[in-house]
Parts: structure tokens; sequence; C-alpha cells
């Protein structure tokens, strides 16, 4: 028994699997600290006659939003071959698999998922589980998103946005309204409930429904005003781009993976070394050997690529040519050629990348690195 459990490992069956993520307590607590502070601080400042809108509209929006919220936590979005299969998830053996999904076989889940192009199905690493549409992991409800669940994912995003976009209103209008209702006092209830003797510095305003300081309950909506937008700014970036994906019938995943080629491509030219070569003549930086002309046509070198080290002894026409017969494009980044004139005298670098053929016209002498 304790062989066969040596082989397997647990799997998360939804975002209410302990433990909890910690990006996950954040999103609670924020969540919390919004509710309870709208209604015992934010509400009972507001005028009396605007105060049941103020408990039905981001009420109403609040108690939509923890719905589509347990619903997303609670719905598991594991593949339903997998379920029925109702088999334990073994390890992977590295020794004899290189992917967990191979041939369309799910080496983990022991389950045929179908073949990587056809199927929609990948193996969430963090749930140690297959997801049918796999979207992503999301750390903030700490599930994954998949067919089963993405609407609601969609709906406790939008349903969030709407509830800190009221708060934070609400929150930014008392702040302003402290400072210039203060002779009018229409809109703030603590004001008005002074009479014409009392200065507005005897306002009561509450935070938890206790009386606090002026300055204590400003921080309060500085504070409020603060999380607000930060959540809004990331909520609503994230929705947006959620919205983008379905518009263009994609998934995160397949998002991140057609990104990887051009981010590859971006760190590689960044690696590109900034000297360059024209055709009749090489230009590195402040070459003051203008006597070494030649006849080449390439590009720059990557720093990092294999090179070969040529020493020149003597130096006149020195020739590269590829062994085909037409001639290497400039735009060719296969052939490369850096000059570096630091060293005592002038040398060479030369990918090893093509089969190139160097020639001279004098005998000269190379040392290869």
């Amino acid at each position: 028994m304790a062989d066969i459990e040596a082989l397997t490992e647990p799997s998360r069956k939804n975002g209410c699997t302990l433990p909890p993520h910690i990006t996950q307590v954040i999103a609670w607590v924020v969540l919390v600290v919004f509710g309870v502070l709208h209604f015992t601080s934010l509400v009972p400042a507001l005028h009396n006659s605007w105060q049941p809108a103020a408990h039905a509209v981001p009420g109403v929006v609040i108690f939509v939003h923890l719905i589509v919220h347990v619903a997303t936590l609670t719905i598991d979005p594991c593949d339903d071959k997998v379920l029925q299969a109702k088999l334990p998830k073994v390890k992977l053996n590295r020794a004899k698999h290189s992917f967990v999904i191979e041939d369309g076989h799910c080496n983990v889940c022991q389950v045929d998922v179908g073949y990587y192009k056809d199927s929609k199905i990948r193996h969430c690493r963090e749930c140690n589980k297959c997801v049918k549409n796999f979207d992503h992991h999301c750390p903030w409800l700490n599930t994954c998103i998949g067919a089963k669940n993405y609407r609601w994912y969609i709906a406790t995003l939008a349903t969030a946005l709407v509830a800190l976009v009221l708060v934070t209103g609400i929150t930014v209008m008392e702040f302003i309204t402290y400072f210039t209702d203060k002779n009018d006092r229409n809109i703030l209830q603590p004001y008005r409930d002074l009479n014409a003797t009392l200065h507005y510095k005897d306002a009561d305003f509450q935070i938890l429904c206790q009386r606090v300081p002026h300055e204590a309950w400003l921080a309060m909506l500085a504070v409020l005003f603060t999380l607000g937008v930060v959540a809004v700014g990331l909520i609503t970036h994230l929705l947006g781009f959620h919205i983008y994906l379905i518009y263009h019938k994609l998934t995160t995943y397949a998002f991140i993976t057609a990104e990887r080629p051009k981010k590859s491509q971006t760190k590689l030219n960044k690696n590109t070394t900034s000297c360059y070569i024209k055709k009749g003549k090489v230009n590195p930086s402040n070459n003051k050997d203008s006597s070494f002309n030649n006849t080449v046509q390439g590009t720059c070198l990557p720093s990092f690529n294999f090179l070969r080290f040529i020493k020149r002894g003597n130096r006149s026409n020195v020739k590269i040519q590829p062994t085909s017969a037409s001639a290497i494009p400039a735009e060719n980044n296969n052939s490369k050629l850096v000059m570096d004139n630091e060293l005592n005298g002038a040398t060479l670098f030369m990918v090893d990348e093509t089969a190139m053929r160097f020639t001279a016209n004098s005998s000269f002498q190379n040392s290869v690195l």
C-alpha cells in the first residue's frame, strides 16, 4: 500500500481545496474590506434620502458577485474523461516521458485526451489534472479556468469591476464634499445634523459605526480610494484582455504560446552586437586602420553564437565566399562577421553556422578557439 501511495500524487478539486493561495486570500480581504466599510462608514455619511439607493445598488451588485464568485470557485473544471475514469494521478516518470501528454495520452491522469494540436485539453501543473478548453490557472481564485467555469469567471470579473467602481466613486465624492459642503450642508448627513450654531468640526463621522476624528475618517477615505483605483485598474486590464481573447476566439494559453516565438526573437535581437558591415568595407567602431579594405558582404554577429577566431597575419585582400554559387545576401543573419580592433592587430570573428570558405591572396596564420 505504501508503494502505491508513493507513486501517486494528489490533485486539487476546485478553488476551495486547501491550502488557499496567498493572492486568493488577498482577494477575499479586499472584498470584505470594501463591503464592510461601504455599509458601515460610507453610507451613513450620505444624505438620508440617498442612503436607501446607496445600500441597494452596490448591495445587489456585491451579492451577485458573491454568487458568481462562489460558483467559479466550487465548479470542478476537470475534463469528463478524467472524472469518469476515476484513476489516481501518478507521478510523471521523466526517464520514460518527456511531456505529460504524449501521443494523445496523459501520463499523469492515465486517460486518452486526444492529440495536442486537435485537442483543447491541457494538463494543469498547479491543480494536477486535465482541464477541458484550458484557459489558464487563476491564482486569485486558486482554480483552473476552463470550459465549465469560464463564463462564471467573466461574470466574476464584471461584477467585481462594477462594485469597485461604485464604492470608489462614492469614496471620491465624500472626500471632495467634506471640503465643499461645509456651508451648504446638502450632501453629507453629518453636516445636515448640525444646527446653525455648531461648527462643521462638530459633525459626527463614523468608521464601523463608531465616531472617529475627522482626520481618521479622511485617512480611511484616502486608503480606500487608493486601493479602489489599483483594483479597478487591474480588473479593467484583465477583463479587457479576456474580451479581446473572446473576440479573436483565443484562450490565454493559446495567446501566450503564440507570443513565445516573438519574445524569443526580440531577445535575440537585443543580444546582437552594435557593429555593422557595409559592402566593400568593414566598419568596426573607431577603426583607425583605413588600409584594410575587403570585399565582404554580411551582417553583425550575435554575441552568444559559437565563434571561430582567426588572427590575420597579412592584411592584403581578404575575401569570404560561401560554398554556393550565389552570394550571401546582406540581410542573411546566418553569415556573421565582426571586427575587433581592441586586440593587437586586426582580429576576425566568423560564425560557424554556414559552410563558408575563407580564402586570401597571400599567406596568413590562423588560430582557432
